[in-house]
């Protein structure tokens, strides 16, 4: 015995089939994925703290640059101060040397020497003061950057978790037609 099936037959029942299939899926699936329940959504994100800790480092960085402000300033003052001692240590040479008394003009010119180290010492610790100043502020630049950063990341942050909060729980129907 022979079956002959013709292709109409044929293409019916694999339509009845798909029809059954079809009719047991879901209408239609859910655009966004799944997230937790409202219940179940992780606790907010620590974003606040890290911003706070970058204000406290930005006021530390500040106080750091006027201590080194401070010990700018009184750097300069020492080398002024160095500077004139330097030049009445030029004169008492000259003035010894002028009146022919070699004690004196040897105790002068070691004054000078003294005096001319203790200047290249300062002047070393004002470029240092410098390089200090330069480095905090380059860290209190820096600390801003991350401040700002921050404060958008937990900005974009509060943002998504009111989305998330909006959107309605995985299998329940949208309240307003989706489009």
């Amino acid at each position: 015995m022979s079956i002959r099936v013709s292709t109409v037959t044929l293409f019916g029942v694999l339509l009845s089939g798909s029809l059954a299939l079809a009719q047991t899926a879901p209408t239609a699936p859910d655009p966004r994925p799944a997230g937790p329940p409202p219940a179940e959504r992780p606790a907010p994100r620590p974003a606040a703290g890290e911003v706070r800790s970058d204000r406290q480092e930005v006021r530390a960085d500040r106080k750091e640059i006027r201590e080194d402000r401070k010990d700018l300033r009184e750097d300069r003052k020492e080398i002024r101060q160095d500077r004139k001692e330097i030049r009445e240590d030029r004169k008492d040479v000259r003035d010894a040397a002028k009146a022919g008394d070699r004690e004196a003009a040897k105790a002068a010119a070691a004054d000078l020497r003294r005096d001319r180290a203790e200047l290249r010492k300062d002047v070393r610790e004002l470029r240092e003061d410098k390089r200090d100043l330069r480095e905090d502020k380059r860290e209190l630049r820096q600390d801003k950057r991350d401040t700002k950063q921050d404060a958008r990341d937990a900005k974009q942050e509060r943002r998504e978790d009111r989305r998330e909060a909006a959107r309605p729980a995985a299998g329940t129907p949208p309240s307003a037609p989706q489009r």
